[in-house]
């Protein structure tokens, strides 16, 4: 019966953080597309909305977890 709660426990974490990322990823590229309407007004660069995108990772694992 260990044998099987491991598998189990690990198979559900597992599915949990490959689900994390794919929605994390999908709200950071979302985030990317929205920032780069921007890009040429001022100084605002390309690299800058990158690193805006980068940023907002730990918002995007906030709001995703729950759902993961």
């Amino acid at each position: 019966m260990k044998t099987l709660d491991r598998y189990l426990s690990s198979t559900v974490i597992k599915a949990i953080l490959v689900t994390l990322l794919v929605l994390t990823l999908l709200i950071m590229i979302l985030g990317f597309v929205d920032e780069a309407e921007d890009v040429g007004k001022g100084d605002y660069s390309l690299l800058n909305a990158f690193v805006v995108a980068l940023l907002s990772i730990p918002r995007a694992i906030y709001q995703a977890f729950p759902v993961s």
